[in-house]
């Protein structure tokens, strides 16, 4: 519980995202409420105690692309990073030196090669794949 003490955010996001799948996990394998609750709470324990070792292997080096993103192209990458950090399709067209309609182009292209149905997909999954990270602003 120590662990769970120095880094409370970080505890409450995995335990509220994972709690009941990990408990009937537990609660299949060990046949006891009780048990599975001890079971649970050791298993967010330990999964926040190395939760750091998995993060900075998941992270794509520079210049690396990170795997779910393996179909597009540099530009797209560039394009992907620049939505991200909330430009439009005019603000992205600006900072690529590109007409707008070309920009959108990128866009509508990225969409369709993950399957994405909207900006906000887009986003999430620029920060969960690494390509971008909280608080960046760098726009390669």
């Amino acid at each position: 519980m120590e662990a769970a003490k120095r880094e409370p955010a970080r505890f409450d996001a995995l335990y509220r995202r994972y709690l009941a799948r990990v408990y009937s996990f537990a609660y299949y394998e060990l046949g006891d409420h009780h048990a599975a609750e001890d079971a649970t709470e050791a298993t967010f324990v330990s999964a926040l105690t190395n939760l750091h070792r998995f993060e900075e292997r998941a992270r794509p080096a520079d210049g690396e692309v990170p795997p779910a993103l393996e179909e597009l192209t540099a530009r797209e990458i560039e394009v992907l990073r620049l939505v991200a950090q909330g430009l439009s399709n005019a603000e992205i067209a600006t900072h690529l030196v590109v007409g707008e309609s070309t920009a959108k182009t990128h866009v509508s292209r990225i969409f369709m090669k993950l399957q994405l149905r909207d900006r906000a997909q887009a986003v999430v999954l620029a920060y969960e794949s690494g390509l971008v990270q909280a608080g960046s602003t760098d726009t390669k």
